[in-house]
């Protein structure tokens, strides 16, 4: 073997490693705005040797069920290998709204069938649904074309989480637009002439909601500028965990979350906010905690306990 393919081989070798020892707790899928189907994302965690993960759709809950049975599902292995454990964890990433700004809260390890929190995801997804139909109007209104077949195939599944992205993407599958950021910049941004405010649900209701199911909280991709009456704020509410790991622009940014939760004595949470496979460094088990903090994070609530799945 050359020595270049040597040296290639034991990086590949090192990094398989490092994620085997690790958990993505931050992953989308199709049931959302991901591109890969549950199944897949079980197929690509496996891949990538994980030994946990969550499927975090937004304001939905529905991919649990088909990633379980997904999980549960005999794969064909090769000679001589076996399969690494994998634990499913139930997941979800609601909508929320902190001092008048949107803010992403991620819940744990709660009862799928918890009926509080079943009903708050179902009246916000049914808001979504009212809003996507409106941004839909505008855009027909500028002139551009979504077919009522592909708006109708959409809308069908009553356990889908439908938003911006969806339309982006429609618009370049159909050449309206030669990429999803020029969709956004064009008609799709906050300020954007097709743009209507998200419903959000107060975080402290969004925490006591995730609470009462059995799980756990963590904010999604913070902020590195939160002041300490914000921290402190989300600490007196119940807030668990911060997301430290995650595919940031660079190392501070990780270093301050981290610090802000040794200091304000959060958890930590870390996923790759995977929604397909690109771009790669947000691809399945790029970003994710290690088992110690893992299983600190679900140390704090025993009633999540038969909620998760596993695989071996």
């Amino acid at each position: 073997m050359r020595a270049g393919a040597a040296f290639t081989e034991i990086c590949q070798q090192f990094s398989h490693l490092q994620r085997s020892t690790r958990a993505d707790l931050h992953i989308h899928s199709t049931h959302s705005d991901g591109q890969f189907t549950p199944a897949e994302i079980i197929h690509h965690a496996r891949s990538a040797g994980l030994f946990a993960i969550a499927i975090t759709d937004h304001d939905s809950i529905s991919a649990f069920a088909e990633a379980q049975t997904a999980l549960a599902t005999p794969t064909p292995l090769a000679p001589g290998t076996t399969r690494p454990r994998l634990q499913l964890i139930p997941g979800v990433e609601i909508t929320c709204r902190f001092r008048n700004r949107e803010a992403h809260l991620l819940g744990y390890g709660f009862d799928p069938e918890n009926p509080l929190l079943r009903s708050t995801l179902t009246e916000m997804r049914d808001q979504r649904r009212v809003r996507f139909q409106g941004m839909i109007d505008r855009l027909r209104t500028l002139g551009l074309r979504f077919a009522d077949p592909f708006v109708e195939s959409l809308l069908a599944n009553p356990h889908a989480s439908f938003g911006r992205r969806h339309l982006a993407q429609h618009l370049v599958d159909t050449k309206q637009s030669p990429t999803i950021h020029l969709a956004f910049h064009r008609w799709l941004n906050d300020r954007g002439p097709a743009a209507i405010e998200k419903v959000q649900l107060p975080i402290d209701v969004g925490i006591r909601t995730v609470h009462a199911a059995g799980g756990v909280t963590s904010l999604a991709h913070p902020s590195e500028e939160l002041a300490p009456d914000e921290l402190a704020e989300l600490k007196s509410m119940g807030l668990d965990a911060l997301e430290a790991e995650y595919p940031w622009p660079g190392r501070g940014h990780r270093a301050a979350i981290r610090e802000f939760a040794r200091r304000w004595g959060f958890l930590v949470s870390g996923g790759s906010d995977c929604h397909g496979p690109q771009p790669l460094n947000r691809m399945i088990g790029r970003s994710g905690i290690i088992r110690v903090e893992f299983e600190q994070l679900f140390a704090s609530r025993r009633a999540i306990a038969p909620t998760m799945s596993h695989s071996g």
